[in-house]
């Protein structure tokens, strides 16, 4: 899929999401194929997102500052503590961003009550002719420790 592509997927996804909840008069959770959830905060939570090639364990430590541990197929582990920008878009969907130290940017949108995560990578690529940076969108599952 290409960037322009997957741009358009995640925005879809976005308005899709917010689609169900704009309007709660006219809209109940049952007809967007929601489960009831209460509303939550990942502040101050742990969560392990699956992804197809690799897990992630999350900690949100504040509403700036989260750490990540990655664990591929080959057990082999990578870490990171990062400063992010979090936003709540709406009850239990959230948007965060960070930099990673070697430049990769992610991009991710959580959705707790569909326990789905999206996110869209970019990252250095010597090989790639745009800036020398390349991308890849991923979805996963997401699990709150708690649950």
């Amino acid at each position: 899929m290409n960037y322009l592509a997957k741009t358009l997927a995640l925005g879809a996804l976005l308005v899709s999401l917010s689609a169900c909840n704009q309007n709660k008069q006219e809209k109940s959770t049952s007809e967007c194929n929601l489960p009831v959830q209460e509303e939550i905060d990942l502040v101050g939570r742990q969560a392990t997102i699956e992804y197809p090639d690799f897990k992630a364990d999350m900690t949100y430590m504040s509403d700036s500052v989260l750490h990540w541990k990655t664990t591929n197929s080959q057990n082999m582990v990578e870490d990171g503590t990062e400063k992010i920008i979090y936003k709540k878009i709406e009850k239990n969907i959230f948007f965060l961003n960070w930099i990673e130290k070697d430049g990769t940017t992610v991009s991710q949108v959580i959705d707790y009550d569909r326990k789905k995560v999206f996110v869209y990578l970019s990252y250095s690529d010597a090989s790639e002719g745009r800036g020398g940076r390349n991308a890849n969108f991923i979805e996963g599952k997401f699990q709150l420790k708690e649950d």
